[in-house]
């Protein structure tokens, strides 16, 4: 988030800004199966929708990584730091100042 903003203030609200919507739309406080089907839709493409429900089923179930909801949970997660860091690369490579 520094790397888009010019100040630290401005780092802390966007931050804070996108972190509280994440927390709760992507299912730690409240399943996603208990939303609107319209947030259930926009939560699907959050970075810790599937992690959640990886860990979730993991955790209650006690399945392993060769099931489909576990591996699919890992891979979100590891394209998501992808993104995040080429994101934060380009970011930085481009940023003028």
């Amino acid at each position: 988030m520094s790397t888009y903003v010019d100040n630290e203030r401005n780092a802390t609200y966007l931050s804070l800004g996108s972190f509280l919507p994440f927390i709760l739309l992507c299912g730690i406080i409240w399943p996603v199966e208990g939303m609107h089907f319209s947030l259930q839709f926009i939560s699907m493409f959050l970075p810790l929708t599937k992690s959640t429900e990886s860990l979730r089923v993991i955790l209650q179930k006690g399945w392993g990584i060769n099931h489909i909801k576990v591996y699919t949970g890992f891979l979100a997660t590891g394209g998501w730091i992808l993104i995040f860091m080429s994101a934060s690369i380009l970011a930085l490579k481009f940023r003028k100042g």
